[in-house]
């Protein structure tokens, strides 16, 4: 069976080999233009059902905050639950972690470690505990804001200590912070990407697009030693699970940052389960590879990469695990075949463009220039003079909220509010 029926039956078609690949693949009674129309139809119902599943995490988010609202929970009980949810999302982690697990598994992790994160959420969200409203003005602080990284990263820092320290024991407090961490950094496309870097990073993503269609129709018309050599490894001849399909994760920054991280580690998990990898050259190849062929692979990878490497690959609970430094790998690598793909996409042979296209054209230049390490160095100590700004607006901010909640706290204990 072709991977792509449609999509490659059409390119045959126009080819001029439509006796024998017609024939080939029983769609006897299509004319080229109806192939077309199939792929068409294929992709918007993909796209559909991609919007209904989007629509039911929504509706499922109201849910949980709503019932956060109307059931109430003792303290012991949601100390309780959320030990739970932090020794869901431990044991999750551990399978995730094992080079060993298959692709089942794995999966089954996965959504474990969302209901985990969901558990969590109905906790931490509850405006009527003192985490919930700091959250809430936190997320109202935050909305339309341009926001330096690192101030991103020290409130997520202080709020998962807090966290940690109201209601952890001495097992899985890693967890624990990184289900309240995940909550600081989620649905934040707004204020975690600083406005001064999205103009770059959306020229890149238009720029990979495009060359990425033009690769992979040429791949399409080579040979698979041509493919070896143009991509620099041997590729398999067939996927039992494509790597990018995980990335397409990338796209959707609604997602906590660790969970990029994750998708990224569960790509190169399945790139090394369908191959026999050598080295650093050939993870790199078949990265190229798959993302050349994706097609469900991300279409702004250069948006996602930035926000996993500012922000996912301190996660509390991979940096606990001591694998930050294989995402950082990882995540370099596959950073590396965005931008090779990109320069092997820009062939000669593909310079013509439309009006719209050339009109980004000193965008996409600086595209190509784009260094996601340094990028994510603005989040470390001495980055540049706005951090420091805003740090100390953020120390500020916090001393009045704990001030404020103390006071609420002082007036329960005595009785004057309820």
């Amino acid at each position: 069976r072709l991977r792509r029926p449609f999509a490659e039956l059409a390119a045959a078609l126009l080819e001029g080999d439509c006796r024998e690949a017609v024939l080939e693949e029983g769609f006897c009674q299509l004319a080229p233009r109806d192939v077309l129309a199939k792929s068409a139809t294929l992709k918007a119902r993909r796209a559909g059902l991609r919007a209904r599943d989007e629509a039911v995490e929504r509706a499922a988010a109201a849910a949980r905050s709503l019932r956060s609202r109307v059931a109430a929970r003792t303290p012991q009980a949601r100390v309780q639950a959320l030990r739970r949810a932090a020794a869901a999302a431990a044991e999750a982690d551990a399978v995730l972690r094992d080079p060993r697990a298959d692709t089942s598994s794995r999966r089954n992790a996965a959504a474990a470690r969302t209901a985990a994160e969901a558990d969590a959420d109905e906790i931490l969200e509850d405006e009527r505990h003192r985490e919930g409203r700091l959250l809430a003005k936190w997320r109202a602080r935050v909305k339309d804001q341009d926001v330096a990284p690192r101030a991103v990263l020290a409130f997520a820092n202080r709020f998962a200590e807090d966290v940690c320290d109201a209601f952890s024991g001495k097992e899985h407090r890693s967890s624990l912070a990184s289900l309240a961490a995940r909550l600081c950094t989620r649905g934040g496309r707004d204020f975690l990407i600083p406005q001064r870097r999205r103009r770059a990073l959306a020229a890149s993503d238009r720029r990979f697009l495009a060359c990425q269609r033009r690769f992979c129709q040429r791949l399409s018309d080579c040979t698979p030693e041509e493919v070896a050599r143009l991509v620099g490894a041997t590729p398999p001849p067939c996927y039992e699970a494509h790597p990018m399909q995980p990335l397409r994760v990338l796209d959707d920054l609604g997602q906590p940052p660790a969970r990029l991280v994750e998708a990224v580690f569960e790509a190169f998990a399945r790139i090394t389960h369908s191959s026999n990898v050598m080295g650093a050259e050939d993870v790199l190849g078949l990265a190229v590879h798959a993302l050349a062929t994706g097609d469900d692979g991300p279409t702004r990878p250069s948006t996602g990469l930035y926000v996993a490497r500012v922000y996912g690959v301190r996660d509390p609970a991979l940096c606990d695990s001591g694998r930050d430094a294989e995402a950082k790998y990882l995540l370099t690598t596959l950073e590396a075949a965005v931008a090779a793909v990109a320069d092997l996409g820009a062939s000669e042979e593909a310079t013509s463009t439309t009006e719209a296209e050339t009109e980004h054209d000193d965008d996409d230049a600086t595209a190509t220039d784009v260094d996601f390490a340094a990028l994510a160095a603005e989040a470390d100590a001495d980055a540049y003079e706005g951090d420091d700004v805003s740090l100390r607006e953020l120390g500020r901010w916090l001393s009045t909220e704990s001030a404020r909640e103390d006071t609420v706290d002082l007036l329960r204990d005595e009785g004057w509010v309820r």
